[in-house]
This record gives C-alpha cells, sequence and structure tokens, in this order.
C-alpha cells in the first residue's frame, strides 16, 4: 500500500492530473450511491456518463443525464481536499504506516 500511495503522490505533481481526497469525515456526498465516470468527447456533446452498478454497468449520453453527474462531479470536486492537502494527508498517513 505504501508503493501505491508514494505513486499517488508522484502523479499528483503531473501537470496533466488532478488528485483530490474527500475523507470521511466530510460526510454525505454526490457519489455516495456509487462510482461513476464522465468520459470527455472532443467536443462536451460527445460526453458519456459511465455508471457502476450492482448488476453491472449503465452508459448514458442523453444531456440531462450528462449535466446531472457534471453537478454531481462539480459538488465533489468542491467538497475534497484541494491538491496540496491531498499531498499533505498521504504523507500524514505514508508516515503513520
Amino acid at each position: 500500500m505504501s508503493e501505491q500511495l508514494e505513486h499517488l503522490l508522484l502523479t499528483n505533481e503531473s501537470p496533466d492530473v488532478t488528485l483530490q481526497v474527500l475523507p470521511f469525515a466530510r460526510g454525505a456526498h454526490a457519489a455516495a450511491m456509487g462510482s461513476f465516470m464522465i468520459l470527455g468527447g472532443v467536443e462536451p456533446s460527445l460526453d458519456v456518463v459511465y455508471v457502476d452498478i450492482h448488476v453491472g454497468s449503465l452508459f448514458m449520453e442523453k444531456e440531462e443525464e450528462l449535466e446531472r453527474y457534471r453537478l454531481a462531479f462539480d459538488y465533489l470536486r468542491v467538497q475534497a481536499l484541494d491538491m496540496a492537502a491531498t499531498s499533505a494527508l498521504i504523507k500524514r498517513v505514508l508516515r503513520e504506516m
């Protein structure tokens, strides 16, 4: 696990990656019901949402579905630690291991 955490720290230094941790202490959040990914196309009109559910997965591409998940993603980013605080948390966990 320590190697994985160290890899996350290195990844968080990349200009092409945004890594944020959403601590349990922040309480309920927009993804509490399950995970999802917004798969970006060349244009926003080509975006697709992938939702992982208990019996499989769903791909959604209707604009109202996309907008709902974009909003959820925006809420998650606001609730999560920023990149510097995320790195600090990972370093603290590494020290405590």
